[in-house]
């Protein structure tokens, strides 16, 4: 009771600070509506509807506490005007810190002092031990000329005029090295000088942009054709982020801190089973033939591809990362529902085990130097508001 008390003080006493204290979203250009297939994480959070207001101001209220000088930077990195990937890792960080105080209680941000090369996103005293976050959002891995695709469709998204255009993607040149201030600036003047139906071939720079041209009744975005493509973050994207934490970290095990590395992800491919699979290898089956035998297949093995199992000698790759989580998100009613997989590395030098029912976890049980593992079957979730 005393500890629920104490909880609901702190919220009330940041409640009131984020009501004081000007909001990080002060003066924000906040957009009308944005493009049905071709918008950013940034541009979402900028609507203005009392669906995004509610979030801007469950964000202020998150970043009440925080000194001035990290409020402005996280303002920076909210807000960056040419970088909307900045936002999204801005707002993940900032969540799975809320999430981090939700399960363990009070977090300290950017903790001050660890004997690391690293300077880690969150720390937390857990059953008398400090424990140490490093947080991580996986993004999508692509080929850089479907990158710079998406750039090039999200600016000409942005172009209103009383014109459909179709572009022909293949029949362009150059777009890797397009400058999309120019291009939008060329395809503007060359609409407004147009007044009919016809096909385009606008040179930019050393590019072209080639395609149609539809004349509309109203103004409208000039982009209507949906363009959908996900690229998902993959298992090996798993391993080499934790990897890069565990090389960036290291010190923590000597010093005997546990060191847990949060992966965030809006992809819905990536799950309990994906880390699982990345942290402890693929799936694999054993088939043996022996004369006279009938023929046995040993299923539920893998093989040694996991970043934190051992290799075929039976050395240990990593005994610094003490625990892996993977954070899921939507925005429900009452705030952020929170979906997150947990998984301990059996190997590790300092062991930190959450067992909570809110917490899928991936679960382990030692056979001599065998280790067996079992996915959860479900991940319950909870609210972060």
């Amino acid at each position: 009771m005393q500890r629920q008390t104490s909880a609901f003080v702190s919220e009330l006493v940041l409640y009131a600070t984020s009501v004081i204290k000007a909001s990080i979203f002060k003066d924000a250009p906040l957009v009308a509506s944005v493009h049905p297939f071709a918008s950013t994480f940034q541009e979402h959070l900028l609507l203005d509807t009392p669906r995004a207001a509610k979030a801007r101001a469950t964000i202020n209220r998150w970043v009440a506490g925080i000194n001035e000088p990290a409020r402005r930077e996280i303002r920076q990195r909210l807000l960056a005007p040419k970088n909307a990937e900045s936002s999204r890792y801005a707002f993940y960080e900032l969540l799975a810190g809320q999430a981090i105080k939700k399960l363990v209680g009070n977090v300290v941000r950017e903790p001050a002092g660890l004997p690391s090369r690293g300077n880690p996103d969150f720390a937390a005293m857990v059953r008398g031990s400090q424990v140490v976050f490093e947080v991580r959002t996986l993004e999508e891995e692509m080929p850089e000329a479907e990158r710079k695709g998406r750039a090039v469709l999200h600016e000409l998204a942005r172009i209103r005029a009383r014109w459909v255009v179709v572009i022909d993607w293949a029949a362009c040149v150059g777009l890797q090295g397009i400058r999309l201030a120019a291009m939008r600036q060329a395809v503007t003047a060359h609409l407004e000088a147009s007044t009919q139906n016809h096909h385009f071939d606008i040179e930019i720079g050393n590019a072209r942009l080639v395609g149609d041209a539809y004349r509309t009744n109203g103004e409208m975005s000039i982009i209507q054709t949906r363009i959908e493509s996900s690229w998902s973050p993959g298992v090996e994207h798993i391993r080499r982020a934790v990897e890069e934490k565990a090389r960036a970290y290291r010190e923590l095990k000597d010093a005997g801190i546990p060191f847990v590395v949060v992966l965030c992800t809006d992809d819905p491919l990536i799950d309990a089973e994906s880390l699982c699979t990345a942290l402890f290898g693929d799936s694999m089956v054993r088939v043996e033939l022996v004369d006279g035998l009938p023929l046995h297949i040993q299923e539920g093995l893998v093989n040694f591809s996991g970043c934190l199992t051992p290799n075929t000698k039976g050395t240990v790759r990593n005994t610094i990362v003490s625990a892996v989580w993977l954070l899921h998100s939507h925005l429900s009613q009452n705030g952020w529902t929170v979906q997150l997989a947990a998984a301990h590395n059996p190997w590790a030098a300092n062991p930190f085990a959450l067992t909570d029912q809110r917490v899928a976890e991936i679960s382990y049980v030692r056979d001599g130097h065998a280790v067996e593992f079992e996915v959860p079957s479900d991940e319950p979730g909870f609210e972060v508001r």
